[in-house]
């Protein structure tokens, strides 16, 4: 059994790992901030180091003794007031970590990634691992601070550490207090009339985290693996988790002009200083693109097969 550090251990990807490394008996070394929310974990066998994801020095004590490292932190915004945030945890916290990784000869580092770091097309189309970043035309925080965050893996890869990046799709589990969970109240309200034409690729929690393991075990050093499911497009997972929900979804999709043109005066509202809560420019462009991948790689090389995501988005309709 191995001693394990892990970031972001308080978020619903982090709940999940932090549960299967405990049960298959690893010691868990979780680092928080003083104001993470403890209580889903509370009971588990674990222990807790409190401090800044900035603190290198810290960083590099808590992890002494430690054989591996899942750095799942991060911030998932598309508040354009939240930028600089991002920019700190995201980018600036990854670039800590893993010095810290370094120092403390952490031998393997699990880097939880995204699909948002990969690229976007325009039409529906799938990709792989493979293909170059474009989307830094988008104007999208997270999406290009996710990808900034891989740059940082890069580069600590060709300095001597172990990193292995995987990149889930949109992670369906129960009460991830984030976006998804907005998503279905509205729906469930009835507050959502149109949405853009885009889509984006689903997991679920499970197989997102057995992902992790796998990457581990047998993932290849400085490459990244795509843990996806099934691919949908925004009209096709609204009706779904309609029928989920109970109260299904009849409804429109947002002409492309119109997107853009709302996406752009949403932003200028936000540099004034007013931003919906529900609605946001950068949110907006997000939507309205293909983020559609497929999980080959992660098949093929570390024998990762996805289940269809139809239990999950049950488990998200009834807060399960």
């Amino acid at each position: 059994m191995a001693r394990v550090f892990v970031t972001g251990a308080t978020g619903l990807v982090g709940r999940g790992l932090v549960g299967e490394l405990v049960k298959a008996g690893h010691t868990v070394v979780a680092w928080r901030r003083a104001t993470s929310n403890t209580k889903p974990l509370a009971g588990l066998p674990m222990q807790w180091e409190v401090g800044d994801l900035l603190d290198v020095n810290a960083l590099e004590q808590a992890m002494a003794g430690c054989e591996a490292l899942f750095h799942v932190a991060a911030l998932v915004s598309y508040d354009r007031r939240r930028e600089r945030e991002l920019e700190v945890t995201n980018v600036q916290g990854t670039r800590a970590v893993l010095e810290a990784a370094r120092r403390a000869r952490v031998r393997r580092v699990i880097h939880t990634s995204s699909i948002a770091a990969c690229a976007h097309t325009r039409d529906a189309r799938v990709l792989d691992e493979s293909v170059p970043w474009n989307s830094g035309s988008l104007r999208v925080g997270y999406l290009t601070t996710k990808h900034r965050a891989e740059l940082e893996a890069a580069r600590a890869v060709g300095d001597g550490l172990d990193v292995v990046m995987v990149n889930p799709s949109v992670v369906l589990g129960p009460n991830s207090g984030g976006n998804l969970d907005s998503m279905r109240n509205d729906l469930a309200a009835g507050r959502i009339v149109a949405v853009p034409g885009g889509g984006c690729g689903f997991v679920s929690l499970e197989d997102t985290v057995r992902g992790h393991l796998l990457a581990w075990e047998r993932g290849r050093r400085g490459e990244r693996y795509v843990i996806s499911s099934e691919n949908l497009t925004w009209v096709d997972f609204l009706r779904r988790m309609g029928n989920c929900v109970g109260t299904g979804w009849n409804g429109r999709v947002l002409p492309g002009g119109l997107v853009r043109t709302l996406s752009w005066a949403l932003d200028g509202a936000a540099l004034c200083g007013f931003e919906p809560r529900r609605v946001t420019g950068p949110g907006l462009r997000a939507l309205s693109v293909y983020l559609w991948f497929d999980g080959k790689k992660a098949e093929r090389e570390l024998g990762l097969r996805c289940a269809p995501i139809e239990e999950a988005l049950w488990r998200v309709a009834l807060h399960r």
